[in-house]
């Protein structure tokens, strides 16, 4: 439940249409995670995607909207992908 919780809050941290799309911040937040969890390649397969789409936004090459969609569908099926084997898990199978 706490690797859920983890990738619930590290929705990316996605600036206004006027600042910066990855902050400083963000990068040491995730960096602070994935670190915290070296082995967790759900966690780590987002942080590079997440690092992709700031690259590709901040050169100019993905509207930042587009960037939150697939971040966000990404994020959502790794959450749901969890959960579901939580309560396989929970129900013993």
């Amino acid at each position: 439940m706490k690797r859920i919780l983890t990738i619930a809050i590290l929705a990316a941290s996605f600036a206004h249409a006027d600042e910066p799309y990855c902050t400083d911040t963000d990068v040491k937040e995730w960096e602070s995670q994935v670190s915290a969890t070296p082995y967790d390649a759900g966690l780590q397969m987002l942080h590079a995607l997440w690092i992709g789409l700031c690259q590709k936004v901040e050169s100019g090459n993905l509207d930042r909207d587009v960037a939150n969609v697939i971040f966000e569908k990404q994020r959502h099926a790794l959450i749901e992908e969890r959960m579901m084997k939580n309560r396989r898990t929970l129900e013993g199978i």
